[in-house]
């Protein structure tokens, strides 16, 4: 029982339903509580509802709001600002990372990526045994 106390969550927020899905699996089996969000406003709402450890942005969302604004109101609201964001993006151009970057992202991956890189990375970010 005392495990599950410890256990961090982390919010998925991906528009690709299949990828949104494999993380969350990935995630689960690696022991972590998952959330999931298919667009921002989605994720906005968990953000205010829930505890979240770590946030998994995708950032091309949708034209009305992206991932970036997204992670620009985490930066904004002082219960979520120090929450770590790592970034999973298609676009591999400088400016868009630097774009993220800028708005506060802990970490950024380009896609397509390894599973076992994405836990790896979770892993780096939330501390070992986090989980």
């Amino acid at each position: 029982m005392a495990e599950s106390i410890n256990r961090k969550t982390i919010l998925v927020v991906e528009d690709d339903q299949r990828l949104r899905q494999l993380s969350s699996t990935w995630l689960r089996s690696a022991g972590y509580d998952v959330l999931t969000a298919e667009n921002a406003p989605a994720a906005l709402a968990h953000l205010a509802a829930s505890k979240i450890d770590l946030a998994l942005l995708d950032i091309d969302l949708s034209a009305e709001l992206d991932g970036i604004d997204v992670l620009k109101h985490i930066r904004a609201e002082p219960a979520t600002a120090k929450l770590p964001v790592m970034i999973l993006s298609g676009n591999t151009r400088f400016e868009e990372i630097q774009r993220g970057v800028d708005a506060g992202a802990d970490h950024y991956m380009t896609k397509p990526y390894e599973m076992t890189e994405m836990l790896a990375n979770v892993r780096l970010i939330l501390g070992p045994g986090a989980a």
